[in-house]
């Protein structure tokens, strides 16, 4: 070999080190990126179980999709991997939303978990992350994330409000012994195009949950209102 050559050699493979480092960097990059799911309601998502089910594997991040006269409202099947999870319609929708978060108790029934109609700045919802220290707290595993328009609610099969209603910027635990989602009821004028923003979510063939046979968040304890407000308006 010349010393030409070396030199050349020499030259060129700090620089070959560091292509490949970039390359490997960009690469790394755009894999975990491309992991991040974002859903569009296709077709019309149900109102009951098992709601429409995201696809691909990933952390889920938005859902969009809208309701109109004759679709009241939407319910997703997801999965929830921490008490990092927070779902909002803040900036993503026009209208008067309403989120509601139920629990797969592992037999496919929707027992609710938490719910919000407004924010204190907006007439948009927030499902806020789980306080991290007491209860309530976001068990991983399966959940249905619900969404309509202002006074149009889920009931149980008696047809009694699975949440209360007031205050607006409430953000209420089921009320205790009401039953699981069977129907929805109320004001139908509300409706439109929305985005949902998620974290701490992840689609329904994600870990911890994985599908059929996935862990499942089981029947979810009361929540004290009193808890989630206070974080709502501080947070």
């Amino acid at each position: 070999m010349s010393d030409g050559f070396r030199k050349r050699q020499g030259r060129w493979g700090p620089r070959i080190s560091v292509i490949g480092a970039t390359i490997v960097l960009v690469f790394g990059l755009s894999a975990q990126q491309a992991l991040a799911v974002t859903h569009t309601e296709s077709p019309d998502a149900p109102a009951l179980v098992p709601g429409q089910t995201p696809g691909g594997s990933g952390a889920l991040t938005s859902i969009s999709g809208s309701t109109s006269p004759a679709d009241q409202e939407d319910l997703y099947r997801i999965c929830v991997t921490s008490n990092s999870f927070s779902a909002t319609t803040v900036g993503g929708a026009g209208f008067d939303t309403q989120l509601f978060l139920f629990a797969d108790d592992g037999i496919g029934v929707a027992r609710g978990t938490v719910a919000n109609d407004n924010t204190t700045a907006s007439l948009q919802s927030t499902l806020p992350p789980a306080p991290n220290t007491g209860t309530p707290s976001y068990l991983p595993g399966v959940y249905y994330l619900g969404i309509s328009g202002f006074d149009h609610d889920p009931r149980d099969s008696s047809g009694q409000l699975i949440f209360p209603s007031v205050p607006f910027t409430g953000v209420f635990g089921p009320v205790p012994g009401r039953g699981p989602l069977a129907s929805w009821a109320g004001a139908t004028g509300s409706r439109g195009a929305y985005t949902i923003t998620l974290t701490g979510a992840a689609t329904f063939s994600s870990a911890p949950c994985g599908g059929q046979g996935a862990v499942c968040a089981g029947p979810s304890p009361p929540l004290p209102a009193t808890k989630w407000n206070l974080l709502l308006a501080h947070g």
